[in-house]
């Protein structure tokens, strides 16, 4: 008998062992990696699931993601991080996927005691209960400090061969590693941007300004400089090329459904492309062509042409130094 596992991989050390360790067990492992608009671990995933020679699937959260950014069941953690809403919206995510494919459990890499805001025991406890998979949710590391689970009490899962690693330590885990034959041990990443405080103030002011922000909304948070200008006007202003290629993209696939979205380039002279929503008036206009302006080192003031750009409309307005968006401050 075919048995089949999905395992939750960020690309991770913890995924990676937790996925080895139900190979051992005579698993047929599939990687399941879920993209946010803040967190795109993707190509780590991939770089795992060839070391481990298993199938990577790679899923987009819904747009109902958005609803836990705005408000958390579980709350918050240090910063904007809703870690444990978070984490059971992925295993619901991995419930379906496992249903749909037929597998038999869902993996996933935790350590009781890693993490303060989603990795405590009663916390993974609640996250299975609550994902509509209880019995059929499975976390090898720290298997023998939590409950029995319905795959191991069938004999599915053999428990004696699963763990009982606890805490923040690597030693531990790095010892296992050896002992299951891996050999790539990869550094630990650079986490979820909603845990910076830096960060935060921009999730805050989206949240606040804009109630109905859409997925790629939050998705422009992470890139770029975000001014806001006054309660129904912001503007996020490149701060290299791959940025200028982003904002640009974004304001193409949208600008047909969102009138209140503005697109501004240099028109005569290399500078900083920006993107603005809400207001479009001439007021607008001009606070977005002297934010291009502000934040373009060579931009020939007062003789600065900006393009705008809005849906099918574009016009060429004069860059002027406006003091006042000297004196905003930078999200």
């Amino acid at each position: 008998m075919t048995k089949k596992a999905i395992s939750l991989m960020s690309g991770g050390f913890d995924s990676i062992l937790a996925s080895r360790i139900m190979q051992e067990q005579g698993f047929e492992v599939e990687g399941l990696n879920i993209r946010t608009p803040f967190v795109d671990t993707s190509s780590k995933a991939q770089q795992a699931a060839d070391d481990l020679g298993i199938h990577l699937t790679v899923l987009n959260v819904n747009e109902d993601y958005i609803d836990i950014i705005r408000n958390p069941q579980y709350g918050y953690g240090k910063a904007c991080n809703p870690c444990l809403d978070c984490h059971l919206y992925m295993c619901r995510m991995a419930g379906k996927y496992m249903q749909e494919t037929g597998a038999d459990c869902v993996v996933t890499g935790e350590v009781v005691g890693q993490r303060p805001k989603s990795q405590r025991r009663h916390h993974q406890e609640l996250i299975e209960y609550k994902s509509g998979i209880k019995g059929r949710l499975l976390r090898p590391i720290s298997a023998k400090l939590l409950p029995e689970t319905d795959v191991e009490r069938s004999g599915l899962v053999d428990r004696d061969k699963l763990y009982a690693i606890e805490g923040r330590g690597r030693g531990p885990l790095i010892d296992l590693a050896h002992e299951l034959g891996i050999t790539r041990i990869p550094n630990a990443g650079p986490g979820c941007c909603l845990t910076e405080k830096s960060f935060a103030n921009r999730v805050w002011d989206c949240n606040k300004h804009c109630p109905n922000a859409q997925m790629w909304e939050y998705e422009l948070l992470c890139v770029s400089r975000h001014v806001r200008v006054d309660d129904s006007f912001k503007v996020a202003v490149a701060r290299n090329e791959a940025e200028c290629d982003t904002i640009l993209r974004m304001f193409n696939e949208h600008k047909s459904d969102r009138p209140d979205v503005m697109y501004a380039e240099p028109e005569d002279f290399l500078g900083a492309s920006a993107l603005s929503i809400g207001r479009t008036d001439d007021l607008a206009k001009r606070q977005l062509a002297s934010m291009v302006v502000r934040f373009s080192k060579n931009a020939p003031v007062p003789e600065a042409k900006i393009k705008i750009c809005r849906q099918d409309e574009t016009e060429i307005v004069p860059g002027v130094h406006d003091e006042a968006i000297d004196n905003l401050k930078v999200l």
